[in-house]
């Protein structure tokens, strides 16, 4: 797919980024709405495969989310970089974009604990779903695999990450091209990524990598971290929908079960589909065939259904 094609500049609130508007491959499917909502660490081009891939069952947009992907930082009109910020300006991208028709939503990873959020404060956006999606998703600090003591110390260290100038300086040293270009492929969170690449494939995966810590903005990115380690929606409020549930076997941040307990707190039913895939998603440079794979043929059925059946 040619990425650039369908992007298209995007404003509101005050902000100003980008969104891909995908059509559907598929004419029959052409009235067929998919939202696609990211996860942290992320770009419209990072997630060009994932949208290519749903294509397949209807229109696809991906909107970038604020402090991400190169999209205007929340600072910026004078608010957090928080999660229910986020929802918030995810609530009112939809009330834009949709004009209350009828929409399939998919959240990746954070960007399901978005979705949750959005939906528990905006309830009226509700019945305009009529399919939910969570992809690797989360809901609940209680869905990492890490302990209480490490999520207390990863917390307190994202608070001082998550201000400036600090994040200025550390973004400007330790995640400056030089030092990410020797170190980063090594990294205990990070070498995963690049385990049986060749020289290509690694020098590809790693210009990735370096472009997404440069695109986007670290104070948000460590701010939204820390939410994420702390989240409890799951506890805060039930949402009228059902919600179909990719759990990645090899998830290496959270616990498939756990997942699937936070979710039902939230959702009437969870349907839950176990994928095996040897990380938390898709690597950065995926194309469609590869992230096709976390679809299940269950799921890609239900998507194929058309939103008024």
């Amino acid at each position: 797919m040619n990425t650039n094609k369908h992007i298209y500049p995007l404003s509101i609130n005050g902000l100003h980024g980008r969104v891909m508007r995908a059509p559907a491959l598929r004419k029959k499917l052409a009235d067929e709405d998919i939202l696609l909502v990211y996860g942290s660490h992320a770009s419209i081009e990072r997630n060009a495969g994932m949208v290519e891939a749903l294509r397949e069952y209807g229109n696809v947009t991906l909107p970038d989310l604020p402090g991400f992907g190169g999209m205007d930082h929340l600072q910026k009109i004078g608010k957090a970089p928080s999660i229910d910020n986020l929802a918030d300006y995810l609530a009112d991208f939809i009330r834009a974009e949709y004009s209350g028709n009828r929409i399939k939503i998919a959240g990746f990873s954070l960007g399901m604990l978005v979705v949750t959020r959005m939906l528990q404060r905006h309830p009226g956006i509700t019945p305009t779903v009529s399919l939910l999606a969570s992809l690797a998703g989360t809901t609940h600090s209680t869905d990492f695999l890490y302990s209480r003591m490490q999520i207390r110390l990863f917390r307190f260290g994202l608070i001082f990450l998550s201000h400036h100038p600090t994040s200025w300086m550390i973004k400007k040293t330790l995640f400056s091209s030089f030092v990410l270009r020797r170190v980063y492929a090594k990294s205990f969170n990070a070498k995963h990524k690049f385990k049986g690449l060749d020289q290509r494939q690694h020098d590809e995966r790693l210009n990735a990598e370096i472009d997404l810590w440069h695109i986007n903005e670290f104070r948000t990115w460590a701010h939204t971290l820390r939410d994420m380690l702390g989240s409890k929606a799951a506890d805060m409020g039930r949402v009228d929908l059902n919600v179909e549930n990719v759990a990645l076997t090899g998830d290496n941040y959270f616990n498939p079960g756990t997942v699937s307990r936070n979710l039902d707190k939230v959702y009437n039913n969870v349907t839950t589909y176990n994928v095996e895939l040897e990380s938390h998603s898709p690597s950065i440079t995926a194309n469609k065939d590869e992230v096709a794979a976390i679809i299940p043929q269950a799921l890609a059925a239900k998507l194929m259904l058309q939103s008024d059946a």
